[in-house]
């Protein structure tokens, strides 16, 4: 018997930081916002066959507060606005003192942080997390990867 799957999939990719620092309302924080782009690809047996979607998302760094941006507003910041040279790094803490015991529980032992590498400062982004959320937060983001360390 042959099966075949059909559906869509999508593809993050982060762009860049723009613009001036501006205050984020959510965390308070100043920084550079980032533009990341999410296309909704349909597929057949995994092989993507047209675009469905595609979003241009500008969020903040540090806590994701994001909205999505029109696509016009989104070509121009490309086109004249992006630069990489904010120096922010994401990464995950795996809390060894918090791993919860029994088979049936769930392991929400990490912590997502990010690091200004510029000033040194680090800040707490979500605690008691799970491998799966630290997942989402890659693919939301749009970073190739977010390194998780032992404490």
């Amino acid at each position: 018997m042959i099966y075949f799957t059909y559906g869509k999939k999508s593809f993050t990719k982060f762009l860049g930081y723009f613009g001036e620092k501006t205050e984020c309302p959510q965390c308070g924080k100043s920084y550079c916002r980032s533009l990341v782009r999410h296309n909704t690809w349909a597929h057949f047996d995994e092989i993507p066959l047209f675009p469905i979607r595609c979003q241009y998302i500008i969020m903040c760094p540090i806590c994701a507060n994001s909205k999505v941006a029109e696509k016009a507003e989104a070509k121009k910041i490309v086109s004249e606005q992006l630069h990489m040279n904010e120096d922010l790094t994401v990464y995950g803490k795996d809390i060894i003192a918090k791993h919860q015991k029994g088979i049936f529980t769930a392991d929400t032992s990490k912590e997502l942080w990010v690091r200004d590498n510029k000033t040194g400062e680090e800040i707490l982004v979500a605690e008691g997390i799970s491998s799966m959320h630290i997942k989402k937060q890659k693919k939301y983001r749009g970073l190739k990867e977010i390194k998780v360390t032992k404490e």
